[in-house]
């Protein structure tokens, strides 16, 4: 059995950590210590950086605004 990700794992794979480590990661003291407004507003940001990638709505069919992801490319999404 061939337990190697796809090509299009790897590619997710490498794309959903760029995101989180260049856009989110650097985010997170910011939001451990900004008010409330503010966290609100970075939040916002957070998860419209996340959905642009496709985090948001990997289980989903496409015909329904999804990215139609298999198991696998949502584990690792998931997995830091």
């Amino acid at each position: 059995m061939n337990y190697d990700l796809t090509p299009e794992q790897f590619i997710n794979k490498r794309k959903f950590f760029k995101v989180l480590h260049e856009r989110i990661e650097p985010r997170a003291q910011i939001l451990d210590e900004a008010e409330h407004e503010e966290v609100k507003k970075l939040i916002k940001e957070n998860i419209k950086l996340m959905a642009g990638v496709g985090f948001l709505g990997m289980g989903h069919d496409e015909a329904y605004g999804g990215t139609n992801l298999d198991l696998i490319s949502q584990a690792i999404a998931g997995k830091k």
